[in-house]
């Protein structure tokens, strides 16, 4: 099935940028350690690891507009800021509605007694990755 991505504020015009060398490097070594972790997932590596261009290209295809049919995924990273807190929060929407919800908040405690939900999160993280190491859930609610 086709999913189209709808995106914001970074494209691929500031990515194709002479002087965006660097966050153009960095998205896609991301990428490419992403796509990595594919069999953890039951998904296939590509044979080789992903260039600049096709990561270009393939940002390039993600020009959804949404609407109220089919089937999309919104990332928005929340730039309100409290303190050194963000987030990034990423859904699968169909038809008009969110199916699927993940937010990421790359700053926030680690410590599970300091979240007044710490069964339930870690619950729903275990089922969603492996319990590798101490800091195995850091910056997932």
């Amino acid at each position: 099935k086709n999913v189209s991505i709808v995106a914001e504020e970074e494209d691929v015009q500031s990515l194709s940028k002479a002087d965006a060398g660097g966050l153009l490097e960095a998205v896609v070594k991301t990428v490419n350690e992403c796509l990595a972790e594919a069999p953890r997932f039951g998904l296939k590596v590509p044979v080789m690891a992903i260039g600049s261009r096709e990561v270009v290209e393939a940002i390039s295809r993600c020009n959804s507009t949404g609407g109220p049919t089919g089937r999309f995924w919104v990332l928005d990273p929340v730039d309100g800021r409290l303190g050194d807190q963000y987030a990034v929060a990423l859904a699968l929407i169909e038809d008009g509605e969110a199916v699927v919800g993940v937010l990421g908040c790359p700053n926030y405690p680690m410590r599970k007694e300091w979240l007044s939900y710490h069964n339930g999160y870690c619950r729903i993280m275990s089922k969603l990755t492996p319990q590798t190491s101490e800091s195995w859930d850091k910056g997932c609610v």
